[in-house]
């Protein structure tokens, strides 16, 4: 079941692609090209699951070295696509997507094992390149 819920996610982000993420990138150079433009190079998606030391005690918002986590993420500044814990369950083992953008697979990989949530075994994760044909300009929602 793990497999297959793991492979549910990676197909609904790659078909969904340029709809359900956002970033300041250009669509119509994309579309000019043909090919993804990106800050830095390429587009890379992490599948957080949970690791040999995750607290099961506790919540994901709750888990040991989050606000280091945060800041790490904070750190690849417009390099960030999107990030987030999946809603309570609806992830199976898999806890939280990210997605950045890096100049090949050796400096996604490398930025993902400094990771304090990787690096102390919180979370393990897999970086795979993301072959989104274009990514939608971000637009915050309006204040309810």
């Amino acid at each position: 079941m793990k497999r297959f819920s793991r492979q549910l996610v990676w197909g609904v982000v790659l078909m969904l692609g340029g709809l359900t993420c956002s970033h300041p990138l250009h669509a119509q150079d994309t579309l000019r090209s043909g090919k993804p433009v990106s800050p830095v190079g390429k587009l890379f998606a992490v599948l957080y699951e949970r690791g040999p030391h995750w607290d099961s005690s506790k919540s994901s918002m709750e888990q040991p070295h989050l606000q280091e986590h945060v800041g790490h993420l904070k750190g690849l500044g417009e390099r960030l696509i999107g990030a987030g814990p999946f809603v309570s369950g609806s992830g199976g083992g898999m806890v939280a997507l990210i997605i950045f953008s890096a100049s090949n697979q050796d400096e996604a990989e490398d930025w993902l094992k400094t990771d304090p949530m990787i690096a102390t075994g919180v979370s393990t994760g897999k970086v795979q390149e993301w072959g989104a044909p274009w990514v939608k300009p971000f637009k915050k929602s309006p204040s309810r």
